[in-house]
């Protein structure tokens, strides 16, 4: 029995050794993007990091660890987990005012993801009206929080560019069914720029239908307005007693609005979108935001399909009138 009990060991050891030399290949190589000795060509991207108010919230606490550029030809992830990270940050601080989370030094080449990954624990909320509460964010620190990017990937050449993390505090927290309990799916947009100095410009106004009645929420989803740039793209819920909207930081350029409802994971909903009407003729809404300019729109608008919208801008606008994604978002504000 000691014999076979021996050679039951010996096999064992064996076969974890010859498991462990078929996995290692399989694990990726991962560079630190806080270090500048950076072997062959490299660029430097400066992360930033920023939010849009959220009108039932007050604070909004997020602990990040690490930020991570993924290579879509499988080469070597870069980390940045230096600077202010990792870090706890209230977002609602960050309207408007960017803050810088450190700088990365990374390879010449096409980084097919950006992922924020963030620590287990030190989440959480303060509700308008005092009320705080623990957020539960599931796979944050595991997997990390994928961040939507514009142009779907992020390329680094040599030079500097800097990289605008836009955390969508209002659509990313919710609460949770019976048990009550506030969970966050991050929602977070990435544009990139050729200078870290932001410049932001205000959006508002009011929506309402032909018969003078404010859209309310269909299938459980809140209307809302997109404002779909060239860089970036952002979402604004519209108010079910009021009508209003507000943008209150939107990037220097120039946006197409778009008006429909908010499906249960983001998008918006395909089928019956809202076009907005002047004289009973559908039109294209079309703004500029300048830097610290302010924009008040009112704005009439009726049921309708997606065909029934009118033309989009030019192709070189790189403006698209296609309904944009925006990553997980509530079914319907909460009530309170």
């Amino acid at each position: 029995m000691q014999a076979r009990a021996a050679i039951l060991i010996l096999l064992v050891a064996a076969g974890a050794i010859i498991l462990g030399g078929c996995g290692g290949g399989d694990t990726p190589e991962i560079i630190d993007g806080g270090d500048s000795d950076i072997i062959g060509a490299s660029g430097t991207v400066q992360v930033f990091l920023t939010d849009a108010p959220a009108s039932y919230l007050e604070e909004v606490w997020v602990n990040i660890l690490r930020v991570e550029l993924v290579p879509g030809d499988g080469g070597p992830i870069v980390v940045l987990d230096s600077g202010q990270l990792p870090g706890k940050f209230e977002l609602l601080d960050l309207v408007g005012q960017p803050v810088e989370l450190g700088v990365i030094e990374a390879p010449v080449g096409t980084y097919q993801q950006i992922r924020l990954v963030l620590d287990a624990d030190g989440h959480s909320i303060v509700l308008a009206g005092g009320a705080d509460h623990d957020l539960r964010v599931p796979s944050g620190e595991q997997t990390g929080v994928k961040v939507n990017l514009r142009d779907d990937a992020l390329v680094v050449d040599e030079g500097e560019i800097a990289l605008l993390l836009d955390f969508l505090a209002a659509p990313s927290v919710h609460r949770a069914g019976e048990s009550g309990q506030w969970i966050m799916r991050p929602v977070i947009h990435g544009s990139v720029h050729d200078s870290p100095e932001f410049a932001f410009g205000s959006l508002s106004g009011i929506v309402q239908l032909e018969d003078g009645t404010i859209p309310q929420s269909r299938d459980g989803n809140p209307p809302a307005v997109f404002a779909v740039g060239e860089r970036s793209t952002s979402v604004a819920e519209i108010d079910p007693e009021t009508g209003t909207f507000e943008l209150p930081a939107l990037l220097e350029g120039e946006y197409e609005l778009l008006i429909g409802w908010l499906t249960d994971d983001g998008e918006m909903a395909a089928g019956e979108v809202m076009i907005v009407i002047e004289d009973g003729t559908p039109r294209q809404i079309l703004v500029t935001v300048e830097a610290s300019s302010t924009h008040s729109l009112e704005l009439d608008v009726r049921p309708g399909m997606p065909e029934d919208l009118p033309p989009g801008p030019p192709s070189d606008g790189d403006v698209s009138p296609s309904p944009p994604a925006h990553g997980n978002m509530p079914p319907e504000p909460p009530g309170f």
